[in-house]
Order: structure tokens, then C-alpha cells, then sequence
């Protein structure tokens, strides 16, 4: 049994609208990881005031990871936030803070992503295959051109061994 991360929920502390809220989410089917595309200071909040300041009910993540691999929880998860268009209702989105266009994110961020994939597949009875890049479903380059070099499969493989 995989033991759970440790998860800060800061739903309370983000911007939201008061007007819309986000529907249900069906069965989870799939993880769909993201990067911020931008410096990896820009937290949840800017990024929640973003998607406000857009018409979003909310931020339109489940999960953000720091740097630092500080998971956070922004969103309950029974939530279909907008993340990845046309797979929302079935999914649940992981951001990680930064810009991996051109570089890997850190070990310790890689580390937390893989911890919370692992549970989360643990959880909702998933396969390995459910773990996808944005890029994977969407015309994107979300979360990154490094993407494919990130061994995010070979790292949730040692937290389920």
C-alpha cells in the first residue's frame, strides 16, 4: 500500500468566482500532468487569479507542485476543472511550477509528481497508461518539450514496487 504524500489543501486562500463554479467530475480515467510555463515562483495563486481574471470558475488544476515538491491541493477532487479540454470530466490535473521547455524540473519536484501518481493510481485503481502529458491529448507542448524526458513512469514504478 502506497502511503499517502503530505498535501497542503489551500482551496480557502485562492481567488475564485463567486458566480460559476466548475461541474462534477465523472470516474477518474486518467492524471493529466501540465507545467506553468512560467518561473517557478509564480504559485497557485497568481495562477488561480489568471484563470479568474479569464472567466474561470477557479484554478483550473486539482494539484500544484512546487519546486521544492511541495504538493498543494487547490481544487477538491470531485471537481471537473478546466484543464485539458475535451478529457476534464474524467481527469484530474497536476501542475508543476515552471517551465520545461528547455529543462528538466527538479529531482525533488519529480519526486513529489511521481509519490501523488502512484497514490492517486493506487487509489483509483489506474494503470501506468492513465499517467499522460497534456501534449499526449491536446495540441500543446504542455508540460514541456522535456517531457519525454522526465522518467515519470520508471519513478512512480519504484513508489508501487
Amino acid at each position: 500500500m502506497i502511503e499517502p504524500p503530505e498535501i497542503a489543501y489551500i482551496a480557502e486562500s485562492l481567488p475564485r468566482r463567486r458566480d460559476r463554479e466548475y461541474p462534477r467530475r465523472r470516474a477518474i480515467t486518467r492524471v493529466i500532468i501540465h507545467h506553468s510555463a512560467a518561473p517557478a515562483r509564480i504559485g497557485a495563486a497568481r495562477i488561480a487569479a489568471y484563470h479568474v481574471r479569464h472567466g474561470w470558475p477557479g484554478i483550473g488544476y486539482h494539484f500544484v507542485i512546487t519546486a521544492d515538491g511541495t504538493i498543494q491541493q487547490p481544487q477538491p477532487l470531485y471537481l471537473a476543472t478546466w484543464h485539458t479540454a475535451g478529457y476534464n470530466r474524467a481527469s484530474l490535473g497536476i501542475c508543476l511550477l515552471g517551465n520545461f521547455m528547455r529543462r528538466l524540473p527538479p529531482t525533488e519536484q519529480l519526486g513529489a509528481a511521481a509519490h501523488l501518481c502512484a497514490w492517486l493510481m493506487e487509489a483509483h485503481d489506474l494503470p501506468a497508461s492513465a499517467i499522460v502529458g497534456h501534449r499526449d491529448l491536446n495540441r500543446t507542448a504542455c508540460p514541456g518539450r522535456t517531457w519525454q524526458r522526465w522518467g515519470l513512469h520508471r519513478r512512480i514504478v519504484q513508489y508501487a514496487a
